[in-house]
C-alpha cells in the first residue's frame, strides 16, 4: 500500500497493488469477482475476463485507472495508513475479508502459505512468486536488467568541469549506449537508494548508438528532453 521501490505497472509506475493466488487444482475465470477496501460497497472493483491458471499468481494494480487487456488494475488505491480489503466471487459471496495493517514503504502483508491463515508483514515481498525467503529472492532476481546503456562516469565533486543550464557546477552521471541500436530511456531511473530505484525518472528521451549522455545530479529534478538533464 506504499510501493516506491518493488514492482512496476506496464507504464514504469510505482502503484499499489493486491495479489492473487489460485491454490486449486484448475484454472478460474476472475470475470465478475469483486474487490474493495469499503465492506458496504463490496463490487467496488468487477474484475474483468482472466484466466488464472492452476497455482498462478497475479498481481492487480491498485492505483485508481482502468485495466488493460494485459493488466489488472482496480480504480481505487490503498490506504498505507491500514485498510479493509474484501474479495467476493461473481455471486457476491464473500471470498476472503482481510484487515491490513498500517505498512511502511516498500513491506507487504503476505499470507503464510504453509496454512494460507497466517499473515504477517514483510520487507520480503514476493509479487509473482511464492511468499518465502525463496520466493523473494527468486522475485528479485527477476528485477536485474541486462542492458546496453551503463553507467560510464561518475563526477561527485564537480568544481571545474560542466556547468548546468544555471551556469551551476553541479555533480553528473555520465550513461553510455554500449550497443549499435538506438535506447529508449523513457521511464528508466537513477538512485542511490536500492529501496527506491526510480529517485530520479528519465523523461521521453533516446540515446543514440555509441552514445554518451550526463545527468547533473543537482537536486533541481530537470526532466526537459530539449535541455540538460
Amino acid at each position: 500500500s506504499s510501493n516506491n521501490g518493488t514492482i512496476t505497472s506496464a507504464d514504469g509506475k510505482y502503484g499499489d497493488w493486491i495479489e492473487l493466488y489460485n491454490p486449486t487444482g484448475r484454472a478460474i475465470n476472475l470475470h465478475g469477482f469483486g474487490l474493495s477496501d469499503n465492506l458496504k460497497k463490496p463490487n467496488r472493483a468487477v474484475l474483468p475476463s482472466y484466466t488464472l491458471e492452476a497455482g498462478e499468481y497475479v498481481v492487480i494494480f491498485a492505483d485508481g485507472i482502468e485495466s488493460t487487456k494485459d493488466e489488472l488494475h482496480v480504480p481505487f488505491r490503498l490506504k498505507a495508513s491500514g485498510t479493509p480489503l474484501l474479495l467476493v466471487d461473481p455471486n457476491g459471496a464473500q471470498v476472503q475479508s482481510i484487515t491490513v495493517p498500517e505498512l511502511a514503504t516498500n513491506t507487504s502483508y503476505a499470507v503464510d502459505m504453509s496454512d494460507m491463515k497466517t499473515w504477517a508483514v514483510t520487507e520480503n515481498y514476493t509479487p509473482g512468486f511464492q511468499n518465502t525467503n525463496e520466493g523473494h529472492a527468486a522475485y528479485l532476481e527477476t528485477r536485474r536488467a541486462t542492458s546496453p546503456v551503463v553507467i560510464n562516469e561518475i563526477m561527485a565533486g564537480n568544481s571545474l568541469t560542466f556547468k548546468d543550464d544555471d551556469g551551476e557546477f553541479s555533480d553528473w552521471v555520465e550513461i553510455y549506449n554500449t550497443s549499435d541500436q538506438e535506447v529508449d530511456l523513457t521511464g528508466w531511473g537513477l538512485s542511490n537508494r536500492s529501496s527506491e530505484p526510480k529517485r530520479w525518472e528519465f523523461p521521453a528521451v533516446k540515446i543514440g548508438p555509441k552514445e554518451h549522455m550526463v545527468v547533473f545530479v543537482s537536486g533541481k529534478n530537470r526532466t526537459d528532453p530539449a535541455k540538460k538533464l
